[in-house]
């Protein structure tokens, strides 16, 4: 059984964080906490679709699927879901990290170098990734049935991050204003302010920023 509940586990949270979870260190009841929310996808996948065929597609997400996985894991991040040619990644939750703000910008940085430095196949369709990133109140924990149970993270602050990340241009990482607040201390980052932005289905417009690179 323990084997079992592990593999579950692992689908969504890396190795050290199923450690945690299986000698009770953290937990995946419901809870209220601030996390920060990362969402990327592919840029014109339904334009695609239609142009390439079935195996091209296959090839093409799961190239996409095991960079973001691989990528996400190695940050300590937890991979909510992928959404057909999109992927949303938690980070603060369920173990605390003070610096969730930095892995999530982090992981966006080495997931763009990755797929932009793969090498390709001539037959193979190349594709762009846009990214969002925001911080903000959320529930996250175990919901589902007792068939099927998935932690997931809920709120407002997820459509947020999936409006910011719809809003970026190809290759662009934009982030909210909690998360560059965040990310200031470390250095690590070139940031430009982009203004602010309408975004869709969002009453007030929002002060974005444009994570250029590293420092």
């Amino acid at each position: 059984k323990g084997a079992v509940i592990r593999q579950n586990l692992a689908r969504f949270h890396p190795a050290p964080v199923v450690d945690l979870i299986m000698k009770g260190a953290a937990d995946l009841e419901a809870k209220e906490t601030v996390a920060t929310i990362f969402f990327c996808d592919i840029v014109g996948f339904t334009t695609l679709c239609q142009t390439v065929n079935l195996k091209q597609i296959q090839s093409l997400l799961n190239r996409f699927c095991k960079t973001v996985n691989h990528i996400v894991f190695d940050e300590q991040g937890t991979l909510d879901k992928f959404i057909g040619d999109a992927a949303l990644a938690i980070f603060g939750a369920p173990v605390p990290q003070e610096d969730a703000a930095v892995r999530a910008v982090r992981s966006a940085l080495h997931i763009r170098d990755k797929l932009n430095q793969m090498s390709w196949d001539a037959r193979e369709p190349r594709f762009q990734v846009r990214y969002g990133i925001y911080m903000g109140p959320a529930i996250v924990g175990n919901f589902g049935s007792d068939e099927r149970m998935d932690y997931t993270i809920l709120g407002h602050a997820v459509n947020l991050a999936s409006r910011i990340c719809k809003t970026a241009d190809p290759n662009q990482i934009l982030i909210g204003p909690e998360v560059f607040e965040h990310i200031q201390e470390s250095r690590l980052f070139a940031v430009e302010m982009t203004g602010s932005r309408e975004l869709k289905g969002i009453k007030d417009k929002m002060l974005l920023y444009e994570v250029k690179g590293f420092r």
